[in-house]
């Protein structure tokens, strides 16, 4: 789940089985206390579930700086530290993967099929292509996650694509159909996808049409 209010990830996380639970910069600009709300998502997350920590450094000696103290910090079970894919990123993460490989890693900002090979190659637990950013950019994202896909497939990896930068339920559909992995959303689209309010409506109908027929409550009618 890709999403800043607590409230929200425990009521969701609560009736869901969740992967997991991303963060970035910008969704911890949104919060008061950064720091304080990835605690909580380490408390909130199980031994199956993980915390995805995204690196805010640009060069590859910060970003393995950054990268070891947040697994000195965090649950090494629980986390994922998140490099972008820039050439400086993948520095990082061949230097990660070599000398310290218990650190699992996501590479993200993914935009085309080529960087996904690139960290496909250097061994990363999990990939992140930015299926609406890549639509902005006048990229195909379907046919990237397609050919990233195939590739996966090709090269029996265990690297899991999970899509990101979602705009509606439609382009998760799509991502779906071209067989993605998982997928990272924001609560209120999640909401969306499962027609949550749809249902919620439905149900208070079936409440009235028995309360408008009986003055019993639903469970008495037989004892």
């Amino acid at each position: 789940m890709d999403e800043y209010d607590i409230s929200a990830i425990e009521k969701l996380n609560d009736s869901l089985t969740l992967s997991g639970f991303t963060t970035n910069p910008k969704i911890l600009s949104k919060v008061t206390d950064p720091w304080d709300f990835v605690d909580k998502l380490f408390g909130l997350a199980t031994q199956e579930q993980k915390v995805f920590v995204q690196s805010y450094e640009s060069d590859a000696e910060n970003i393995v700086e950054e990268a070891i103290k947040f697994s000195n910090t965090f649950a090494m079970e629980k986390l994922v530290i998140k490099i972008p894919l820039s050439l400086e990123g993948l520095k990082a993460i061949k230097y990660l993967k070599n000398q310290h490989p218990e650190i699992q890693i996501l590479g993200t900002t993914v935009y085309s099929y080529t960087s996904a090979i690139a960290a496909f190659e250097l061994g990363v637990e999990y990939i992140a292509p930015y299926v609406n950013r890549m639509d902005k950019q006048g990229i195909d994202p379907f046919r990237e996650v397609d050919l990233m896909m195939k590739y996966k497939k090709k090269m029996d990896s265990n690297t899991e694509v999970i899509g990101a930068s979602f705009k509606d339920v439609e382009q998760i559909g799509k991502c779906a159909e071209v067989g993605i992995d998982s997928i990272t959303i924001p609560a209120a689209l999640l909401e969306e996808t499962l027609n949550i309010e749809v249902v919620e409506r439905d149900i208070e109908n079936f409440r009235n049409d028995w309360a408008n027929q009986h003055d019993t409550n639903y469970m008495d009618v037989k004892k």
